[in-house]
């Protein structure tokens, strides 16, 4: 993904884990217990493919080269139903941009056997977080007491920012602003959901407006993303503020366009691996020029179990 010049702050709030982590990279287990591969425990897996992913490849035939990984998934999702047996495997989300392999609910009686089959190069238990709102808060408190100095070379034009967080205020006033020769149009938007290059439903209003061309909840799978709880939609809005604001608030890039992408849950601020990654994944297929995660200590990545999450 190129990357162009654009000043972006980052909000950090604590994640913690509320369940805990079970990992297996090539068949070793890792913060497990021995009798791992005997239990009967339904859980939802990352399974990590040899090949590299799209984004790895220095070239420009990268649609080419997803088309190969999506062929290539196929062929290893039948190896491991040859392994495990068609009714033991629930496959889920395809990603092929940032990570090449799928997420897939399966007994953990069965990670070992899957871990064992040749193309596969990992297979991890998801780790389940929540945003704390103490953190939150505290985050809030800090940044909005400190004084940020507008870099006025950085206008934004012309760009645009993926923000991932807990929620947002999409209509607050400091967003008012209809922006001019803008990267993201509608139209652009409609073609990559049409040719479902996007993981979204067909929902109608994923594109709101010039500032914010792109808007989409990945935990609820809906185009609404505000939060039950007030702190949670207003963290992600302090950070949309810091990145692209205007109307009489200064951003560090007022002219830039906010991709505005809820990860966590609208009631217990829950997420996972994958919701993250298929957000990051559509960033990329909408080319943004930079992408704000506000995740602080991600406790639960741990071992070599995260090496992969670690090299997204």
């Amino acid at each position: 993904m190129k990357t162009k010049k654009i000043v972006v702050f980052f909000m950090v709030f604590v994640l913690l884990v509320t369940q805990q982590e079970l990992s297996l990279i090539n068949g070793k287990a890792s913060c497990v217990d021995n009798d791992i591969y005997t239990q009967q425990n339904k859980v939802s897996v990352m399974i990590e493919l040899q090949e590299k992913p799209v984004e790895e490849y220095c070239c420009e035939e990268k649609e080419q080269l997803r088309e190969k990984l999506i062929t290539y998934q196929a062929s290893v999702k039948r190896e491991i139903i040859k392994k495990v047996g068609k009714n033991n495997v629930q496959f889920d989300k395809d990603y092929q941009y940032l990570f090449n392999g799928f997420s897939a609910k399966i007994h953990t009686s069965n990670i070992k056997k899957i871990s064992e089959c040749k193309e596969v190069k990992s297979v991890f238990i998801q780790p389940q977080f929540k945003a704390s709102i103490e953190n939150i808060e505290k985050a809030e408190q800090e940044y909005t007491a400190r004084a940020l100095s507008s870099v006025k070379e950085y206008t934004g034009k012309g760009t645009a920012v993926a923000i991932l967080d807990t929620g947002f205020d999409i209509k607050h006033e400091v967003f008012k602003t209809i922006l001019e020769n803008v990267k993201i149009s509608k139209e652009s938007v409609d073609t990559l959901i049409c040719n479902n290059k996007l993981n979204v439903n067909k929902a109608k209003e994923i594109y709101k407006n010039s500032k914010f061309p792109f808007v989409y909840d990945y935990a609820g799978n809906d185009t609404s993303v505000t939060a039950k709880r007030n702190q949670l939609w207003e963290h992600g809005t302090h950070v949309a503020g810091i990145v692209g604001a205007s109307n009489g608030v200064d951003g560090s890039a007022e002219n830039t366009q906010i991709v505005a992408m809820k990860v966590f849950s609208d009631d217990g601020t829950l997420t996972d691996f994958g919701v993250i990654l298929t957000a990051l994944e559509d960033a990329v297929e909408l080319n943004v020029d930079a992408i704000n995660m506000s995740f602080g200590d991600a406790y639960g990545f741990s071992n070599d179990s995260i090496t992969s999450v670690q090299n997204i």
